[in-house]
């Protein structure tokens, strides 16, 4: 089975419109397992900003004066394809939430991945920090077929499904004609090892949750993405 975790950190108590003076909801999953749908529909409705992991390292970046030896060694990792240390990521993270459009909060996609993150992410908060976890659990087949079939426009971005949402015309956008593609790793033998990398990585921390009582499981299928998000939003507010 294939697991999406929903960590939702609340750093106080909750305001009428869900959140306090400043929150920090984590979404933790796969490829494939919807937390970027998921992160835009909490974006809007709580109007905070939507911060992955592989974003807030390139604005992280781009931002940095050249002569940064920090930002240069960070670079350096990134360029050679290996992963920057926890350290590296939780400054990068605290700093970004420290800017005045996270003042209200943030929602994090990709962080934490290991139980280290999570204890470092538990450092860096807040005491009376309050932590939700949302475990989403979708069967790895659905999974396969929602990355195997994924299709998308290179011309205005438009994302289709073979298998769930085709276009009207075979690998044809329905808005504006042009031809889709797919992406290279969207293939069988990747898309197992990814998961199966993600479920190693992941069952852990899902454990460090449960053990701390903060997780909740939320079901997930072929439903449309606009149940499960209704599903989220009310553990968000109601917090069950």
């Amino acid at each position: 089975m294939f697991r999406l975790i929903l960590s939702l950190c609340t750093l106080l108590a909750m305001s009428t419109n869900g959140f306090a003076e400043q929150s920090v909801i984590i979404l933790l999953g796969a490829p494939g397992s919807g937390k970027g749908t998921q992160a835009d529909v909490i974006r809007e409705k709580f109007n905070i900003p939507h911060i992955s992991t592989g974003d807030l390292i390139r604005q992280y970046l781009k931002e940095a004066p050249a002569d940064d030896a920090k930002a240069n060694e960070v670079r350096e990792i990134v360029n050679s394809g290996r992963f920057a240390s926890d350290e590296m990521i939780i400054g990068i993270l605290q700093k970004r939430m420290e800017k005045p459009d996270a003042k209200k909060g943030v929602i994090l996609d990709g962080f934490p991945r290991t139980v280290n993150q999570a204890k470092e992410l538990d450092r860096l908060l807040t005491t009376d920090a309050t932590i939700k976890v949302i475990h989403i659990d979708v069967p790895d087949d659905i999974i396969i077929k929602r990355l195997e079939g994924r299709l998308s426009c290179p011309e205005c971005n438009m994302i289709y499904n073979r298998f769930f949402s085709p276009p009207l015309k075979e690998n044809i956008c329905d808005n504006c004609g042009t031809e889709l593609t797919k992406r290279a790793d969207d293939n069988l033998e990747t898309i197992k090892k990814r998961l199966e990398v993600y479920n190693e990585q992941t069952a852990p921390l899902i454990q460090y949750y449960k053990s701390k009582g903060l997780l909740q499981t939320v079901k997930s299928g072929e439903q449309p993405p606009e149940e499960i998000s209704k599903k989220v939003i009310e553990l968000i507010q109601n917090g069950s």
